[in-house]
């Protein structure tokens, strides 16, 4: 299963993860944030909202 997380306000991919399908989406949100926070906040930008669609990809995160 792929993820991707977008920086919504500019419609910039920020991050794209693979993970095993065989766990939850819920499961492997957390380590697709955390890596586009790390990531992100070698630029100075700092993750100030995170939305997930229950039904799956996208994870939207907003930046300030």
């Amino acid at each position: 299963m792929a993820s991707v997380s977008v920086d919504a306000s500019q419609h910039v991919i920020t991050h794209i993860q693979v993970n095993s399908a065989d766990r939850r989406d819920s499961r492997n949100l957390l380590p697709i944030v955390d890596t586009t926070r790390d990531r992100l906040k070698g630029f100075g930008v700092a993750i100030s909202n995170v939305v997930a669609d229950a039904a799956g990809p996208p994870v939207r995160i907003q930046f300030r």
